[in-house]
């Protein structure tokens, strides 16, 4: 459990950083909302070393979604 702490850390971290130079990124790049930073991250965390962890202390209920959806991608609990 600690290390999915220290791993969701380490993403708040970064999320941090991105949004200080988020107003100087080079003429191009998109830049991410945070509603799709989070998607992003809760599925990188789904299939990590803690996804097993992540499922039960992050339950996210689709109803009727497909779980290989573009929708469900960009969705997180």
């Amino acid at each position: 459990m600690q290390a999915l702490e220290d791993w969701l850390t380490a993403k708040a971290k970064l999320y941090h950083d991105y949004m200080i130079k988020r107003g100087k990124l080079e003429e191009g790049l998109e830049k991410k909302t945070l509603r799709g930073l989070l998607a992003e991250n809760y599925q990188a965390m789904i299939k990590s070393e803690y996804g097993e962890v992540a499922k039960l202390r992050f339950p996210h209920v689709a109803y009727g979604q497909d779980v290989n959806s573009k929708t469900f991608k960009q969705s997180y609990p």
